[in-house]
């Protein structure tokens, strides 16, 4: 490719109005040229260096990768380019080199280049540092990038798809035999996933709850919120977070397990908190008492269930559950309609883990 016309006409003038530090040597390494940001970078005047050897005027830099790059290209004629620090006072910095061969000697260009260097520095840190944060996550943490290829996964998402988590937007796994299922068991279709709805549709997806049937047939459920990775008007992939929810599933399991065997025994079951305020009641109160389940959660139980008359009675029953003692006898109480009744009651103290 030969040069621009205006090159060929008005070389000087285009190399002293560029922003690159832009010199010539010939063969041996003699100045033929200093540019105007070749003095500003270098510190030195172009009459101190035309007409002399580089690396006389420059000593600090003879025996260096600069030495070693420019005879290179002038032996072998190729061009060349590379980034060094040069640590040698007082011109301790990062350079970008581009060389180019002449027919007698060669042309360089540079620029000075260490504030970008230590900002992608600091960037790399900044990411090294969030990587180490990811890793520490109990949630498994994996992005992937527009075309929906893997590009980061901490520890935790490694145990979870054991190791295949770059197969996480296919609902199996045919080399591990995991299988990404719904609540009633049932396999997800690829678009079903949250973090294809994520990557494809470009939605957010949060707190979706599936299964994973891992290859001994252990089923663990996660809880799964997907993004789509959008800054400005540029979509450059999706993150998706996958928390065990295990545990908790086995819990709710039990407490509606609970709750169905307490709609079952035939007796009012009731649970108020430390304010008196109801916070469960089984099917039977419903029948007992006349009200709607839904309609009684969170009301104080004195104004609901309790007529006037047995307030004297409710104060000794509390003071002797306060004790941590449990109570036993029969009270007066209430329906719904304002009929009084009488009640063989049984209450007892529930405790928290800190014994509240």
């Amino acid at each position: 490719m030969s040069p621009p016309i205006e090159f060929a006409e008005q070389p000087q003038k285009i190399l002293e109005s560029i922003s690159d530090a832009f010199f010539s040597l010939d063969d041996h390494l003699v100045v033929t040229y200093f540019n105007q940001a070749a003095e500003r970078m270098l510190h030195r005047n172009r009459r101190e260096v035309l007409g002399k050897p580089l690396f006389e005027v420059f000593p600090e830099a003879k025996g260096s990768i600069f030495e070693e790059k420019y005879r290179y290209a002038i032996q072998s004629k190729q061009s060349l380019s590379f980034e060094t620090y040069f640590n040698q006072p007082p011109y301790e910095n990062w350079y970008q080199v581009r060389v180019y061969p002449q027919s007698k000697g060669i042309s360089v260009y540079f620029q000075v280049i260490t504030e970008q260097v230590k900002a992608k520095q600091a960037f790399q840190k900044a990411q090294q540092r969030m990587e180490t944060i990811l890793h520490t996550l109990s949630e498994g943490i994996v992005m992937v990038n527009h075309a929906g290829e893997m590009i980061f996964s901490n520890r935790a998402a490694e145990q979870i798809f054991d190791h295949h988590q770059d197969q996480l937007l296919q609902s199996s796994c045919e080399h591990c035999r995991w299988i990404q299922v719904d609540n009633f068991l049932t396999p997800l279709t690829p678009e079903q996933l949250p973090l294809s709805i994520a990557l494809n549709q470009k939605q957010a997806v949060e707190n979706f709850e599936q299964g994973l049937i891992d290859s001994n047939g252990k089923l663990h459920w996660l809880s799964v919120t997907a993004i789509p990775l959008i800054e400005g008007e540029v979509f450059s992939g999706a993150i998706a977070s996958f928390r065990d929810i295990t545990d908790q599933k086995e819990r709710e399991k039990q407490i509606r397990f609970q709750a169905d065997l307490l709609d079952h025994i035939g007796q009012a079951a009731i649970a108020v908190d430390q304010n008196g305020n109801i916070t469960y009641a089984n099917q039977y109160c419903e029948q007992l008492f006349g009200y709607p389940i839904e309609s009684i959660r969170g009301k104080p139980i004195l104004e609901t269930f309790i007529p006037l008359s047995s307030l004297p009675a409710i104060e000794h029953i509390r003071a002797t559950v306060r004790r941590g003692d449990l109570w036993s006898g029969e009270v007066t109480l209430k329906r719904k309609n304002g009929a009084d009744f009488t009640a063989y009651c049984t209450v007892t103290p529930i405790r928290d883990l800190e014994q509240n």
